[in-house]
């Protein structure tokens, strides 16, 4: 017994290759037209109801929270201390 026949498959690149890039299919080549402006968007559109509750919520924040706010300071590792360098006291061991 012979066995079957197995036809042989040969890729071949839709196109030659253009400008170093490689194979590129057709549709990489064309030139995409012009779209045509979306339309504008009408004011008689239903607006959800969560966008009236944002707009009655509170914006102001009470003057306490913002005192305590700038009062409040972190000193980080690149930051200097409240004291001037001048006046601090030096102490020898």
């Amino acid at each position: 017994m012979t066995p079957p026949n197995i036809p042989n498959v040969t890729i071949k690149p839709m196109i030659n290759a253009k400008r170093r890039a490689g194979n590129q299919r057709d549709a990489n080549i064309k030139q995409l037209k012009k779209q045509k402006a979306l339309p504008m968007p009408e004011a008689k559109w239903q607006r959800p109801a969560i966008r009236t509750e944002w707009e009655s919520a509170k914006k102001k924040v009470p003057a306490m929270q913002i005192n305590i706010e700038v009062k409040m300071t972190v000193l980080t590792r690149k930051r200097s201390s409240k004291m001037p360098a001048g006046n601090k006291k030096i102490t020898s061991a």
